[in-house]
Order: C-alpha cells, then structure tokens, then sequence
C-alpha cells in the first residue's frame, strides 16, 4: 500500500506498516473542528473522515489523546481505501 497523501513516496508492505508512518508522519492533517470533533481530509477524495470525542471531554484530556484521535482518524481512511 502506498501513502495517499501526494507527494510523500511512501510504501508500505502492511497495513499496520503504513498506519503506523501516517499517525508519525502525517498526524498534522487531523484538524481539530470544534470543542469535540476532529477531522481529516480524504486526500484522494472531495470527503472528509470526522472523529468525535465524548462531550464533557476537557481540553486538557483531548490534547492528551490527540496521537490517538488521529490514530482513530487514520484508521477509518485506510478502512476507506480498502473499501475502494
């Protein structure tokens, strides 16, 4: 599986191999939107993927966990790319 993302030349041999380079490489691309919902660009498509954190969630917490809301946001685009 190659990056989706233009431009970076990366290929992986596993899923888990590429995941692993988009949350390290890429986690930039997850935005946060609003005080619970992060999103991520679908870079081949006009879509976006959203992750959305419980409400009450402090902002404290969020910055916390935010290697883990991309890794969340990165695994629904490869679920999407396998689906294509």
């Amino acid at each position: 599986m190659d990056c989706p993302f233009d431009d970076c030349g990366y290929g992986a041999r596993t899923r888990m191999s590429l995941h692993q380079h988009l949350v390290e490489d890429h986690a930039d691309a997850v935005e946060r939107r609003d005080a619970t919902t992060y999103a991520l660009e679908h870079p081949a498509k006009d879509d976006e993927i959203v992750v959305s954190a419980e409400a009450g969630v402090d902002d404290d917490t969020l910055e916390r966990f935010s290697k883990e809301v991309a890794m969340l946001a990165f695994d629904k685009l490869l679920n999407r790319l396998e689906e294509e």
